[in-house]
Formats: C-alpha cells, structure tokens, sequence
C-alpha cells in the first residue's frame, strides 16, 4: 500500500491498474479520469473525493487528483493477472503427460 500526504491546492497523478483503491483517510480531493467515449461523444466524469470515501478504479491509466483540502491518501494497487503463468504450469503439466511421462511421482 502506498500512502501520499498532500496540501490543498496540490495536483498528484498515478498510474493505476484497473480495480486499483483509493482510501482518502483525510481531506477533501476532486478526481479527474481520462475521458471517456459513448456513442463518439467524449466526456469526462469527475469526483470528490472526502474523508473516509473509498473509490475503486474501474480502468487502468493515468488518473490525476486535485487536492481542496490538505490531507492523506492511501492507494492500493491492483494485483496483477496471473492466469498467463497458471496456464503455462497446467500445459507443461499436460504435455508431459502426453509425452509418456507419468503424473505422479
């Protein structure tokens, strides 16, 4: 977990992991995400943030914070993906079974 202090008026941006948190323990910070797009319109939604307020990150990127009140921000990365490494253990797995190999040892 990463904890930043800030002071009112300060401007912090992440790179954050899709299903990142954020734990404002104390102040008051207005969020800004990178725009969004329906239907070719962008637009962009941005939050406030205040004490006590936990807000999960639905997509990766580039978040910034506006800071309106002096305070405290706990950030928790998400875990990264481990699907990749667990399917090449199951296919080394298999294909020495394939191959003649036994399974147990």
């Amino acid at each position: 977990m990463y904890v930043s202090r800030f002071n009112k008026d300060q401007n912090l941006q992440y790179l954050l992991r899709a299903g990142s948190s954020l734990y404002l323990k104390s102040g008051c910070l207005q969020l800004m995400i990178a725009p969004q797009f329906l239907e070719g319109v962008a637009w962009q939604a941005d939050t406030t943030l205040t004490a006590g307020t936990v807000h999960q990150v639905e997509y990766g990127g580039w978040i910034q914070l506006h800071a309106l009140q002096a305070g405290e921000l706990h950030i928790k990365q998400a875990s990264t993906r481990l699907w990749p490494q667990a399917v090449t253990a199951i296919w080394g797995f298999l294909s020495r079974g394939l191959r003649g190999q036994t399974w147990v040892r």
